[in-house]
């Protein structure tokens, strides 16, 4: 005797994987439910812990090299403040080619690179495969940047598609996959609005562009009244998961 079994969310994936593969969950975020539900999935990091006074700045694609050096000579007055790039690989080219010393300067003072695709392809339009041959470009042009192989610990996908390629890279590599909790790239007039909402633990989305280099000024200076820290993710991400901070004073765990 048969009868019909309830839909739930694993048959229904099940189902669509059945009928048409990865193709048939592309789009609505359904490709992350799948490898979810296969228990395959890393975590995507899209914040810290709300109880630190930590804030994680954030700069994708970094193609102006006037504004990234702009960008440095902010940050080098201010050495308290740590941030992380994510650059393309054809902008680590680019402004590798114009200002040969600029991604090692960046490093040495203590900021972090993590991966953003080689030319800011969809992860939706790329096999698992072209996937993995796009971060080893991106990885050589990171490289050649640097003058050295850099340990990559995050990843950030091209428009924030978090796609099935792009997940099974960051398993596949130990990347962590990376997004945010505030994003701070906007109108200087919408962005007085937005960054004093700041809270410990965000992670603020930037570009390198004239609008976006003055929302990191503001955000520079409110984080200083405040008491906030500007950490890199790496910082974050680990500060985060330490178990110590669940922990109630004098537990044996917090000792």
């Amino acid at each position: 005797m048969t009868g019909k079994q309830p839909l739930t969310r694993r048959t229904f994936l099940k189902a669509a994987l059945a009928l048409g593969g990865w193709a048939a969950l592309e789009g609505s975020g359904l490709r992350r439910l799948a490898c979810a539900a296969a228990g395959s999935a890393p975590e995507v990091f899209y914040q810290g812990k709300r109880r630190l006074p930590y804030v994680a700045l954030t700069f994708d694609d970094c193609y102006n090299i006037k504004l990234l050096q702009e960008l440095e000579h902010m940050l080098s007055a201010h050495r308290r403040v740590q941030v992380t790039f994510f650059p393309t690989g054809t902008a680590l080219i680019n402004a590798s080619r114009d200002d040969p010393g600029l991604w090692g300067r960046l490093a040495a003072q203590g900021h972090e690179i993590g991966s953003h695709s080689y030319q800011h392809a969809l992860a939706s339009t790329l096999s698992a495969q072209e996937m993995r041959d796009d971060f080893e470009r991106w990885l050589e042009a990171a490289h050649q940047a640097l003058g050295y192989l850099p340990a990559v610990r995050f990843a950030r996908p091209a428009y924030g598609e978090l796609a099935y390629s792009f997940m099974k890279l960051c398993e596949d590599r130990e990347l962590v996959p990376t997004m945010w909790s505030a994003n701070w790239g906007t109108a200087p007039e919408r962005a007085e609005q937005e960054i004093p909402q700041m809270r410990g633990g965000d992670i603020a989305l930037l570009h390198i562009r004239a609008w976006d280099l003055e929302n990191a000024r503001l955000a520079i200076r409110l984080m200083a009244e405040r008491g906030f820290k500007g950490v890199t993710l790496s910082t974050l991400y680990d500060a985060s998961h330490d178990v110590r901070l669940e922990c109630r004073p004098g537990d044996p765990c917090a000792r």
